[in-house]
């Protein structure tokens, strides 16, 4: 007796059909699908809250500088007359020495403006915002 073979397309018919009737890795696919789309939704999740803590840092710091070097101004002077008024170079090192955790990695380069221009604060009576009320 001779065995004839099939040919290639019913065989493989007849194999698809049986492996389609088990349910043997259907688990372990659905939790890899699954898995990887909430590890992505996690992720993306923490890359907003450190876009948000990144801002939230950036905007504290330069109310720190300014606050700086508003207090400290163009004319501050100890009580023992040393001079302490507040130049670029002050508050730049100032604001960069505050300490805060930056959880983004990365470097801070932090840059002082003043409206005059210069790298010490002036005010120019002319200009609005450098008038100074006195109390009396």
């Amino acid at each position: 007796m001779r065995i004839i073979p099939e040919p290639l397309g019913i065989a493989f018919r007849r194999q698809l059909r049986r492996l389609s009737r088990d349910d043997a890795g259907q688990s372990l696919v659905e939790t890899a699908v699954s898995l990887s789309i909430l590890m992505s939704f996690v992720f993306v999740f923490i890359e907003v809250c450190l876009a948000f803590y990144s801002y939230g840092l950036i905007s504290e710091l330069a109310r720190e500088g300014t606050r700086y070097a508003s207090v400290h101004g163009s004319t501050c002077l100890t009580a023992s007359s040393v001079s302490c008024t507040a130049s670029a170079s002050t508050v730049n090192s100032y604001v960069t020495h505050l300490g805060y955790p930056n959880l983004a990695g990365g470097t801070m380069t932090v840059n002082t403006t003043f409206p005059s221009g210069s790298e010490t604060p002036a005010c120019d009576s002319e200009k609005a915002g450098c008038r100074w009320q006195g109390i009396g």
